[in-house]
């Protein structure tokens, strides 16, 4: 462990840089080296040859200034020449006594010796200010006196011309005086040409920390607190990506990445909404003092940027404050010259026009925070949305505490996000998006068309929570999906009885979709109209395929778009997910051809609508690469899984349950593109992967041993990674079936594989089953079958049976075992 690392095991004074040794600072610099070494080098040259080269450190409240001069003096210090031949007297911003020069020199004199106050004060008393200068000297002697001054801006304002300009004198008259200032902005004090001070410092600006250096501060506070995840987190793309966002709303400030070094964690905003809290309160005094200092224009002119999301223009600005447009532009000329404001002309427009915004994002923050008096906080609202992803957000929502601020901000943050599909609360059987989406309806952000009144969200909030809670062994979309069904006995108003029956439909349609279908039959006979109707005309369409009937699901889908296309126009997420819907049923209806070229279509519109890194994008990307193999392409299908894994990763993340599925997916398509070399690889290496995410016994777990099963199959030997027990890789194999359809070309090598090791006739007999369970084209297991018999296959006993029970042959089925029997009835074909 570095250094740097072990200084921060413990917390790091935020507001107080001078509370810890100079040593422990530099070790916890980042970003600062070369103004550091430029004013150390000028400290130095103050010891060696007596040059004076005055130095005002400028940053805003939080820059580093305090933290930048004490590291400088430690640095020049380190050489015991200079130590030997310079004094050092720091008056602290803290210094609130100094009302005039004598008060300044009694200062002075107290950091130099704390023995020479009593003096100091006695001549001051006596109002002998030359006897104070002659003592300053007397104990420097020949050494070079260091003057640290900060908030010189407040000292010269308490000085005074008179003042500030004895202060010039006495360092004029004494050739060994240098001083190093900081102020938050220039002042007019060394601005203006009529003040005794001007143009004597040389001027450095405290930058901005970048992303990669408050990355940095991040980490290594990580490691002090022993998270060292979280540390190797902030250094990933994605944590860069989140403290990017945070870093274009706040700007920037070491301070602000110090409180959030002490705050985040990977996931948690319990930390992250009090940290950015705490910042905007401890900032406030601050920016009161500095706006009461403004003249009126330029006041009104500030806050009213404070108050705008944006740059306006001379004329904008005017036309909202009531400031003569002459009077506005001088007074952000002065503005400018002041560091409270920048201008810009916009890229590619009229060049005479400027556009102005504040310099430090956090003023506007803390405009906007003091205005809406807590909340909603906007500032806080826009973190959120940076830091957090739309699912994580909205994970977060769902288990709120009800009520409180957090549950606010979150659901505030919803209505900046792009609108997402109408079904997204139970489309997957997530009963954390359930919650968020009903707890959007009851803090009135929700933007979808299934909105239910508060007392149905109230009884959905509390099925929520009680699921979770359960301590039976069933699963917790299970027990609310009994608890849904539950509640529709209930007397409800029209429209929550619809809005119920839509959710309870769609929750428990994976486990019974021919009662999903009739339920919604049902509701759609009873005239719904609008966005409503037409979304239950889409889940009808969807559980009418997934009862077994792909045609109708297709024409079903046919009907309904150009209606969604009209009603909610092309663009609205509803329409895109039916263009989906359409899609996929035409595929799975014998068509890829048409579904390929349907999901090519399809792709531009959802980059362009939803944007580059929206799940739908990733979603229908994979569709067009299944659909395009499926259609005889499986060359093409691998090089766009290829093409699409790194994009679904970088979004979403390695763990992520569609990037396993991207990965499955590949590998499938390696294989049928013929290299099952490197789709054993594949695969082997996502099923390592899965155990670790999903645990041993989850399906898609379960799926990709299956998968591994077959391709080693198919080489000729199992991996390591199945135990080679024949009874365990029959029902990986027979059980968890993947998606893809085998062709009689593959069967021809399959049956060869068979020859070799493994040589039991249990793993013999599994493949032509898996096979036959994974086709998907009515009819098509005939063809597969009589290609595997011509090719030597092994067609006995369990398999004969599978098939003719596809072809509908009652008798077969009831010879099945009972887990095949279930496997069968789902796919059983129509008669081709």
């Amino acid at each position: 462990m570095a250094m740097s690392d072990v200084l921060l095991t413990s917390t790091h004074p935020i507001f107080t840089p001078t509370a810890i040794a100079a040593e422990r600072l530099d070790d916890a610099t980042v970003g600062r080296d070369e103004v550091i070494e430029r004013v150390a080098d000028r400290v130095r040259d103050a010891a060696r040859s007596g040059a004076r080269r005055h130095t005002l450190l400028v940053g805003s409240r939080g820059s580093g200034k305090t933290h930048t001069l004490s590291v400088a003096l430690h640095r020049a210090l380190a050489d015991p020449v200079v130590a030997q031949s310079i004094a050092v007297a720091s008056i602290q911003e803290d210094a609130l006594s100094i009302s005039s020069y004598a008060d300044l020199l009694v200062e002075i004199a107290r950091s130099l010796d704390s023995n020479m106050v009593g003096r100091a004060q006695e001549l001051r008393r006596s109002k002998k200010v030359g006897d104070l200068e002659r003592l300053l000297e007397g104990h420097v002697g020949q050494r070079a006196l260091v003057l640290a001054i900060e908030n010189l801006d407040r000292v010269f304002r308490e000085l005074g011309r008179a003042d500030s300009g004895a202060l010039r004198g006495f360092v004029e008259t004494n050739a060994h005086v240098l001083v190093l200032a900081s102020t938050p902005l220039l002042f007019s004090g060394v601005t203006s040409r009529s003040e005794p001070w001007y143009g004597s410092f040389d001027v450095e600006h405290l930058q901005d920390l970048s992303v990669e250096e408050g990355a940095e501060i991040v980490r290594r506070r990580a490691v002090g607190r022993g998270k060292p995840d979280l540390a190797a987190y902030v250094m990933s793309p994605q944590g860069e990506s989140r403290l990017r966002a945070v870093a274009h709303l706040a700007g920037g400030s070491p301070r602000l990445w110090q409180i959030l070094a002490e705050a985040v964690t990977i996931s948690s905003l319990d930390e992250l909404v009090p940290a950015v809290e705490k910042l905007l309160d401890d900032l406030a005094p601050y920016y009161q003092q500095r706006l009461w200092e403004l003249g009126g224009i330029d006041q009104k002119l500030v806050v009213e940027l404070g108050r705008s999301q944006g740059a306006m223009t001379v004329t904008e600005l005017s036309a909202l404050t009531g400031v003569e447009p002459r009077a506005a532009a001088t007074a952000l000329g002065r503005l400018a010259d002041a560091s409270w404001v920048r201008s810009e002309k916009a890229p590619g427009g009229d060049q005479r026009r400027s556009w102005y915004e504040l310099r430090e994002p956090l003023l506007r923050h803390h405009l906007q925070y003091r205005e809406s008096r807590g909340e909603p906080l906007r500032v806080l609202v826009e973190v959120l949305r940076g830091w957090y992803s739309v699912s994580e957000r909205r994970q977060h929502l769902a288990w709120a505490e009800r009520g409180s601020v957090a549950e606010r901000l979150l659901a505030t943050t919803i209505l900046g996000d792009p609108k997402g599909r109408s079904d997204a609360a139970y489309a997957s059987r997530d009963a954390d998006e359930l919650m968020a989406e009903v707890r959007s309806w009851r803090v009135g952000t929700c933007t979808s068309a299934v909105v239910g009144s508060l007392e149905l969200s109230r009884a959905l909030e509390e099925s929520v929570e009680a699921a979770r809670s359960t301590k039976t062994e069933r699963s917790v979309p299970d027990v609310l999906g009994d608890s849904l069904t539950s509640l529709l006995g209930r007397p409800w108003s029209t429209r929550d009885h619809e809005v119920l029956t839509l959710i309870a439909a769609g929750w428990n349609g994976r486990r019974d979709p021919e009662s999903a279908r009739d339920l919604l039959l049902n509701l759609l006979g009873k005239g719904l109209d609008g966005a409503l109707g037409l979304l239950v005309r889409e889940e009808v369409a969807f559980w009418i395929g997934e009862a077994g009937d792909p045609d109708a699901a297709r024409d079903q889908y046919t009907a309904l778009l150009p209606d969604q296309d009209r009603f909610l126009g092309p663009d609205h997420p509803d329409t895109l997910s039916t263009r989906f819907g359409l899609a996929y049923w035409t595929g799975e209806a014998g068509d890829p051809d048409t579904a390929r070229d349907q999901y090519t279509a399809l792709l531009p519109d959802v980059t362009r609508v939803l944007g580059p890194d929206h799940p739908d994008r990733p979603n229908a990307r994979g569709n067009l690469a299944n659909w395009t193999g499926e259609a005889g392409d499986p060359d093409t299908a691998r090089d766009q899984y290829t093409a699409l894994l790194p994009d679904v990763t970088r979004v979403l993340g390695p763990d992520h349950p569609d990037t396993l599925t991207t990965r499955a997916n590949l590998a499938g398509w390696t294989g049928e593109a013929g290299d099952p070399d490197t789709a054993r690889d594949q695969y082997t290496a996502l099923l390592r992967d899965r155990v670790r995410v999903l645990g041993p016994d989850h399906p898609a777990t379960l799926t990709t041993r299956g998968a591994l099963a077959l391709v080693s199959l198919e080489l000729g030997a199992m991996p390591a990674e199945l135990d080679g027990s024949s009874e365990e890789v029959i029902n990986w194999v027979s059980l968890h079936v993947s998606s893809h359809s085998v062709t009689p070309d593959r069967s021809a090598s399959l049956t060869r594989g068979l020859a070799g090791p493994p040589g039991s006739a249990t793993i013999v007999e599994a493949t032509p089953i898996l096979q036959l369970l994974r086709l998907k084209r009515p009819g098509s297991h005939r063809d597969w079958i009589a290609a595997y018999r011509a090719a030597g296959g092994p067609v006995q006993g369990v398999t004969d049976n599978v098939a003719t029970a596809l072809d509908g042959d009652p008798e077969s089925l009831m010879r099945l075992p009972e887990e095949l029997r279930d496997l069968v009835t789902q796919r059983t074909a129509v008669p081709g």
